[in-house]
């Protein structure tokens, strides 16, 4: 994986190239084609399934997908903490 630094933060990671391999071994896992939805989590986020479930329960996803804002008090709407797809 390597340490990748943001260069405005440089204190900081960017860790997209770990969960880019950790998709690719997902992917080649198969099992997620099963599933109607798929959460990413990072490792500090404290992440409740039931109630993430009782949410998705009443939502439906197209062709073209779906987008959950999470957080409306941040610019872009998410935290990249917990993403559902």
């Amino acid at each position: 994986y390597g340490k990748f630094f943001r260069k405005d933060k440089p204190d900081h990671y960017i860790n997209t190239p770990l969960f880019y391999e950790a998709w690719k071994l997902l992917k080649a896992d198969g099992r997620w084609s099963a599933m109607s939805w798929t959460v990413k989590v990072d490792a500090p986020t404290v992440f409740m399934p039931d109630r993430l479930r009782t949410i998705l329960a009443t939502k439906k996803d197209d062709q073209t997908g779906v987008y959950f804002q999470n957080c409306k008090e941040v610019l872009e709407g998410f935290f990249g903490n917990l993403e559902v797809a």
